[in-house]
């Protein structure tokens, strides 16, 4: 065994297995040597010549020194496990292979001894960090359980051949069409504050009542919903319940397939999952919504899939088990590129849950929020089963009055007509906009040649009037066009031949321009740039968009 301050090895029986082996290569037939792979092996040189005579035995070459040094040449190891000498040690350490299964036992040993030395290590920094004592637990629970099956003792893995896997019924069933896959992880992931919980309380409701996810997509069957919240706080959950439920025409108190509870289960602790087994045992329930998973993590690098990959495992592994669909809530990353794009599978936080999870449903802004107005937000859907969808829901919850029910009306167009109606929203802004500059350099235009009553040149008015070029040429077209100005000859610098310029009209002179306006643009017809709603039935959505106010319109000009 080693010295004070390193792991725990046992040098001379990894040699002296590998001496073995090239004696008795039948060896690895036996269990003590059939459970070892060259991970156990805690000396470097030794570990590569195992390696090697496995990979030999595994291809029937017949095991001899020789064979051995010629195939760590051509690897370019040979130099590295020592060369010769080091080969030569193995075989004249031991004069038979009759040994062998006692060195294999002795070499498996030590490797337990490291994995409880470093286990030791990492239990004592975490109780230097004072991590919970259930946490604790959890890594001592990971541990036994993978002891329990390090000499492969376990059962074999089910395997299906291609008979069995034709011709079986593992048809994929949804609990929501298009949306939510049965008995498949999933999340609903949305940047912080973007109604990450309030569509997860939407789902569950819909779910426990067999009712329209959103008052749209339809629950193939009622479940009975566990919702897992500590973030939001009891109050709110109930305010937002109460509100979808009465938007419904339900009362909530009515429900018997929905249940709350305040505390979440700590992932990768026993204790915790027990917790959640005599909870189960206690409620049952279909659905697991898990709101929001960061708090139900431990103290580890969010950034280590393989950390992440043995927490999401086991806890998914449970609800499988029980046929539990499970749904986490969980953030997409800040600091993204276009924060009102739709939303993508690799904007989740953290390694590991993209991979993790078999669907997801994503929300981001359209636009940024000034409230009371509407929530315009993008919905991503998709799958592994190959199902997706994007969306563009419309949430408006109305203003906020303590004591009172909130407002829950959502509105729902594809991705296409979303796209059409902003870029109408878009082209309306644009056409005020130029409303608004026509009628300002109208009045600019005005008040200049006022201060030139015998009239000025363009260049002249242009420098006076601090106008481009071509918003003074729109001016004075429209100008002259409503008859307040005139053009007119000028001489200036004594020359005999005049100039074309440029002043007010007669009539003007002294007038105040100030509610002066020449409409450049047509009004747009009175009331909203588009109308959405849902009608009877879930069907799709309208959208329409004014003529001369979409993009590709034609658009009138007023002289």
């Amino acid at each position: 065994m080693s010295g004070d301050g390193l792991p725990p090895a046992d040098a001379e029986a990894e040699k002296q297995l590998n001496g073995s082996l090239f004696w008795m290569p039948e060896l690895f037939d036996f269990p003590e040597v059939a459970r070892l792979r060259p991970h156990h092996f805690f000396s470097l040189d030794q570990r590569r010549i195992f390696a090697e005579l496995f990979a030999m035995r595994a291809e029937g070459v017949a095991i001899d020194p020789a064979t051995l040094g010629s195939r760590l040449k051509a690897q370019g190891e040979f130099e590295a496990v020592g060369g010769q000498a080091v080969i030569a040690s193995a075989v004249k350490s031991v004069p038979h292979g009759g040994h062998g299964r006692t060195f294999a036992d002795d070499v498996f040993r030590a490797f337990r001894h490291r994995e409880q030395w470093l286990l030791v290590g990492r239990l004592q920094k975490q109780i230097a960090d004072k991590l919970p004592p259930e946490d604790i637990d959890g890594q001592l629970g990971y541990y036994l359980e993978n002891v329990q099956h390090a000499d492969n003792t376990a059962d074999a893995f089910e395997v299906l051949n291609c008979q069995q896997l034709a011709e079986g019924a593992f048809d994929l069933d949804y609990l929501i069409d298009n949306v939510m896959p049965k008995g498949q992880p999933g999340v609903i992931g949305a940047p912080p504050k973007t109604m990450k919980t309030t569509f997860a309380v939407d789902l569950g409701l819909s779910l426990a009542t067999g009712g329209y996810f959103l008052g749209y997509f339809r629950v193939r069957q009622p479940a009975r919903v566990m919702m897992f919240s500590a973030e939001s706080g009891i109050g709110t959950l109930q305010l937002t319940a109460k509100s979808i439920a009465a938007e419904a025409g339900l009362d909530l108190a009515s429900i018997t397939n929905l249940f709350w509870c305040e505390q979440l289960p700590k992932l990768g602790s026993d204790r915790q999952l027990a917790r959640l087994e005599a909870t189960y045992k206690r409620t049952p329930f279909d659905v697991l919504i898990f709101d929001p998973l960061y708090k139900g993590l431990p103290n580890i690098d969010p950034k280590n899939i393989f950390a992440q990959g043995e927490l999401l495992e086991p806890f998914s592994r449970w609800c499988c088990e029980r046929g539990i669909t499970l749904v986490f809530v969980h953030h997409l990353k800040k600091g993204v590129a276009d924060p009102y794009a739709p939303p993508e599978l690799a904007d989740l936080s953290y390694a590991g849950i993209a991979e993790h999870v078999r669907w997801w449903l994503l929300l981001s802004r359209r636009e940024k929020y000034i409230p009371p107005a509407a929530h315009r937000l993008w919905m991503a859907t998709g799958g592994s089963a190959g199902h997706s969808g994007l969306w563009a829901i419309d949430v408006d919850q109305g203003e906020f009055v303590p004591g009172q029910l909130r407002k829950w009306d959502v509105r729902i167009q594809n991705a296409q007509e979303a796209q059409r109606a902003a870029a109408c929203r878009e082209q309306e802004a644009k056409l005020a906009k130029l409303k608004v500059n026509a009628a300002a350099d109208q009045q600019t235009l005005l008040k200049t040649l006022e201060r030139f009553p015998e009239g000025e040149t363009k260049t002249g008015i242009r420098n006076a009037s601090l106008l481009r070029t071509e918003r003074l040429d729109e001016a004075l077209r429209v100008a002259i066009a409503a008859g307040t100005v005139v053009t007119c000859d000028l001489f200036k610098s004594g020359k005999k031949t005049p100039i074309g310029g440029y002043r007010l009209a007669t009539s003007t002179t002294g007038t105040d321009h100030r509610d002066s306006s020449v409409p450049l643009l047509p009004d747009p017809p009175a009331g909203r740039p588009y109308v959405i709603g849902r009608p009877p039935g879930g069907g799709p959505l309208d959208s329409e968009c004014p003529p001369g106010h979409c993009p590709g319109d034609p658009v009138e000009v007023r002289s």
